[in-house]
């Protein structure tokens, strides 16, 4: 495709930016920084974004998405930071995550998110920051939490 080389694409704050996330965001093979936050996307994350092998930092804060996270997340190996903050996205959050190894700085607050944290969340070392308020969990925290040696917040 034309933009095949493409590193970074950064739109935050564009507030009148609109419309889907397209699926054929998983095309940019290059890429490794997506921030979104602070537009006017609406849907749910397409479950493609798990092809994008080289971002670090995924940020889809301050939409209006809606839906599940895809499990696809857990496949995106490289990342280190993803923010999804401030939306409207239900279900449960995918035990894939804990497939993200690399991954130090997670928000997923102000959803609808239900149910329990996944165990698996906890096999991600390198976490230091993790903030879930505001959602709609339930259970009780893990005995695993205390491999998260790292944590900050």
């Amino acid at each position: 495709g034309l933009l095949d080389k493409l590193e970074s694409f950064d739109v935050q704050g564009n507030s009148l930016l609109s419309g889907t996330i397209p699926s054929e965001i998983g095309t940019l093979m290059e890429l490794q920084k997506l921030l979104l936050s602070g537009n006017s996307f609406s849907g749910s994350i397409p479950s493609e974004v798990g092809l994008l092998q080289k971002v670090s930092t995924l940020d889809v804060s301050l939409l209006s998405l809606s839906g599940s996270l895809p499990s696809e997340i857990g496949m995106m190996k490289s990342l280190e930071s993803f923010f999804a903050n401030d939306n409207f996205m239900t279900g449960r959050i995918p035990s894939d995550i804990g497939q993200l190894r690399e991954l130090g700085v997670m928000s997923l607050a102000g959803n609808a998110f239900t149910g329990f944290l996944p165990l698996e969340l906890f096999f991600s070392t390198a976490l230091t920051n993790i903030d879930f308020s505001r959602n709609k969990l339930s259970g009780s925290l893990p005995t695993d939490i205390g491999v998260l040696k790292l944590l900050q917040n």
